[in-house]
């Protein structure tokens, strides 16, 4: 039975590699990411667009939500990080809650700290930066940098990253793109 296995020293190697090849600077911050690929599971399998996501969040958390995201995983698409987000908060109630509060507040300390009317999103590149680094152990950013590395590292564009070829096919590798079932002779 022919399996990849990647080893932990392998995957550690390439994760610690994924920052530099990135440019962020969160993801060498987050030590429990091996966890994170040991449960490759994919929340919310229906194809969630930015569109669709607006009886979920608001236009304006959509929007905001996408900059939180941008910032914490720059250098990967983000359209679809935010997609799966979408489809774990329409899973999950109460952690929509926590996003609808943790954006509003967001927008309240963008306001509060920089001019009046300018909600975060609004705002320059640089005092985004700079928001998303003050706030960062706020139990918000943290919800959100946890759902943002389970969603990439659980995306064929995470795997490509740290350079995983994807999960094994039961039966070696007939056919990559359409998964053969257990019992299959």
């Amino acid at each position: 039975m022919d399996k990849f296995i990647l080893h932990r020293r392998d995957f550690l190697k390439r994760l610690l590699a994924a920052p530099i090849a990135v440019g962020g600077f969160f993801f060498a911050s987050f030590a429990p990411v091996a966890n994170l690929l040991a449960r490759v599971r994919s929340f919310g399998r229906r194809k969630h667009s930015v569109n669709s996501g607006f009886n979920i969040l608001s236009s304006q958390e959509v929007k905001t939500l996408t900059v939180v995201v941008r910032h914490l995983a720059p250098g990967v698409i983000v359209q679809e990080l935010v997609e799966k987000i979408l489809g774990k908060l329409e899973q999950y109630k109460e952690r929509r809650t926590k996003y609808r509060q943790g954006l509003k507040d967001l927008d309240k300390i963008s306001v509060k700290r920089f001019e009046k009317g300018n909600l975060f999103c609004q705002l320059k590149f640089y005092q985004q930066q700079d928001i998303v680094k003050s706030e960062i152990n706020n139990g918000f950013f943290q919800l959100v940098r946890y759902d943002t590395l389970f969603c990439l590292y659980t995306s064929s564009q995470g795997w490509e990253l740290i350079g995983f070829d994807g999960p094994p096919q039961y039966r070696g590798y007939r056919d990559y793109f359409t998964c053969t079932e257990k019992n299959d002779p």
